[in-house]
């Protein structure tokens, strides 16, 4: 299988999009916008734009080594500053750009609401709590994707 990125290149092409709109995302927003985006990439190119495993936590999917990188910004905005460009293919780069704004104008639990829906990748493998910090299997977020 073939990845186009990593999740830290994901993570740091949405919040620049982002900043570059004057809408930071907050740490929430980041993981949520993560998981929506790798769900839609899923859905148009029938495979994962990157390799590392949400888990699901309380408010939604979560990818632990993204949350680790930004967990000092709690929930002010990031407002970060990258030395070099998201490693990412241009296709890649302006798919993430197409994706942010349409989910700009949703709150941060705007989009926590949308992962728990029934029927979400999410909502399985939480299962009342009892899937907190299991994996969402990649095929879980196909399926969701595909609807």
């Amino acid at each position: 299988m073939r990845y186009y990125g990593t999740a830290s290149d994901v993570a740091q092409c949405i919040i620049e999009s982002r900043q570059a709109i004057n809408k930071p995302p907050s740490h929430l927003a980041l993981q949520k916008l993560l998981y929506f985006i790798q769900r839609d990439w899923m859905h148009e190119a029938g495979e994962p734009l990157f390799n590392e495993d949400f888990e699901a936590w309380q408010f939604g999917p979560v990818i632990p080594k993204i949350y680790k990188a930004y967990q000092l910004y709690g929930s002010s905005p990031i407002w970060a500053y990258y030395e070099y460009p998201a490693n990412l293919p241009l296709k890649v780069k302006e798919f993430i750009k197409q994706k942010v704004h349409i989910y700009q104008d949703l709150s941060p639990w705007q989009l926590v609401n949308a992962t728990h829906e029934f029927g979400t990748a999410w909502s399985a493998v939480w299962a009342d709590g009892s899937g907190k910090g299991k994996v969402i299997p990649k095929s879980l977020i196909m399926k969701e994707a595909n609807g």
